[in-house]
């Protein structure tokens, strides 16, 4: 019986850490996108092991987590990783 990890991380917007300069300042984009827009950018772009290392789940065979949907509520964005 093979088990499968999943996680789901939910990130509150409206707080000092999504208030962070998250978008790649080569992209030039970052003064065009909303404070969620640019969280929601950081995360698709791999950026969230980086900002958030004390939680990322590690699995016993070290296989990795990829972000497979992000859900966008009124006052935070949902992230579900799985295998």
């Amino acid at each position: 019986m093979k088990n499968f990890i999943q996680q789901e991380i939910l990130l509150m917007t409206g707080t000092t850490f999504s208030a962070r300069q998250w978008c790649e300042k080569e992209a030039g984009l970052q003064n065009n996108l909303t404070e969620r827009e640019q969280l929601t950018e950081a995360c698709w772009n791999g950026l969230l092991q980086e900002m958030l290392p004390g939680i990322w789940e590690q699995t016993e065979e070290n296989k990795k987590l990829f972000l497979w949907d992000i859900k966008e509520g009124k006052s935070f964005i949902e992230l579900e990783l799985g295998e």
